[in-house]
């Protein structure tokens, strides 16, 4: 396979460069350079777990829907309200099925090898090419999530301003569907009856609309580790957790431009829940799947 030399800009390179400019190299079909087989390596095994990761996620979500779809159509009227609604579940679990199709093919990149490690960020390089509207990603994430929350007893309490229609696609499903899991679990963790809330919006700068913000609050015990430690691969205060769901959404919303932080809910109250707060521009060259 042929090497051609990729853009680099003039400012000086650092590690996070090198991560990118491999990926980049991949989404191209370009073999990496001799120096560069290394780190090629790390961030292709990285890409690996975090695919399995998020593909355990949308398995979950598709079988929870497919056993809501199982249990209500027996013995239903084709046009009562009860079948339209297990054909609602069961075209969610098709669109997640569909999500999970394309995560497979993403994760088949000619040339890089696998190994284990615990060293290479950049792992959200393998979700650049996979846009979707923006209102539809956080809207399918929810749709998937809900009967977890269900199940748990947390309401969900979604709200999601007019002005998204407008915002360009971007590749966010696994951010918006890792970050709600989390919230979902924490609030359940409590044993009490609690909530999640997402708010989206777009933010306007004289006049003219500039990032979008997403919020997502729990009821939950609150945080229990420094904040910027949960955005380490491989760390986790769960004790089944992998340590990949939050620095993977990092590494997607700062490839757009954006970013993911945490905080206390109320600052007065460290254990009385957490904030995240999810920031992306609204330029279009920002959106790197825009020009897939």
């Amino acid at each position: 396979m042929a090497r051609r030399p990729l853009d680099r800009s003039d400012r000086v390179p650092g590690p996070g460069d090198r991560l990118r400019r491999i990926a980049e190299a991949a989404r191209r079909g370009i073999a990496p350079a001799p120096e560069d087989a290394p780190a090629a390596a790390e961030l292709a095994a990285w890409r690996l777990r975090a695919i399995v990761h998020e593909l355990a996620g949308l398995i979950d979500g598709s079988l929870r829907y497919v056993r809501l779809a199982e249990r209500g159509i027996a013995g239903v009227a084709a046009e009562s309200a009860e079948a339209q609604a297990v054909r609602r579940h069961l075209e969610t679990a098709d669109r997640a099925l569909v999500q999970t199709a394309e995560l497979v093919r993403t994760g088949l990149i000619p040339g890089l090898a696998s190994r284990p490690s615990v060293t290479a960020p950049a792992a959200g390089a393998a979700f650049g090419a996979w846009p979707r509207p923006l209102h539809e990603s956080i809207s399918h994430a929810v749709d998937v999530l809900r009967p977890l929350a269900e199940e748990c007893a947390v309401d969900l309490d979604v709200h999601l301003d007019d002005s998204l229609r407008a915002a360009p696609a971007a590749p966010i499903y696994p951010v918006i569907a890792n970050v709600l899991r989390n919230a979902i679990e924490a609030t359940a963790e409590t044993g009490r009856a609690g909530a999640v809330r997402l708010r989206a919006e777009c933010l306007a700068e004289s006049g003219a609309p500039a990032s979008i913000r997403i919020t997502i609050e729990d009821d939950g015990p609150g945080l229990r580790a420094d904040p910027e430690r949960l955005f380490t691969y491989g760390y986790s205060t769960k004790p089944d957790g992998q340590g990949i769901g939050l620095p993977l959404s990092r590494d997607i919303l700062r490839q757009l431009g954006g970013d993911i932080t945490l905080a206390a809910r109320d600052p007065s109250r460290p254990s009385g829940g957490i904030r995240a707060t999810i920031t992306i521009p609204m330029q279009r060259e920002h959106i790197r799947g825009d020009a897939a």
